[in-house]
């Protein structure tokens, strides 16, 4: 998502990522942008430095949350409550 982000000319400054893997990769494919190795909610204050553009914020929902694959554990407890959560918070 932040790839797409990029090549439609948008600055990825922060990212907010749980998995210390998928940070990694984030850093090397953003180089300038701060990343976060921790959870959304966890959150309470980005701060995004001086403003000289319109602030963009976006984010994909957890994938073990809208899985068909995961049956088994699926409940209303599993990670994609959180993007509920988010959104209507923002």
């Amino acid at each position: 998502m932040s790839y797409g982000a990029t090549v439609a000319g948008v600055q990825v400054r922060v990212a907010i990522e749980i998995n210390k893997s998928a940070c990694a990769t984030h850093s090397a494919n953003h180089p300038s942008a701060r990343v976060i190795n921790g959870d959304v909610g966890d959150i309470q204050q980005i701060n995004f430095g001086t403003r000289d553009a319109p602030v963009v914020l976006f984010g994909g929902p957890p994938c073990q949350g809208f899985s068909t694959s995961n049956q088994r554990t699926r409940n209303k407890q599993n990670c994609a409550s959180i993007t509920v959560a988010f959104s209507s918070d923002f």
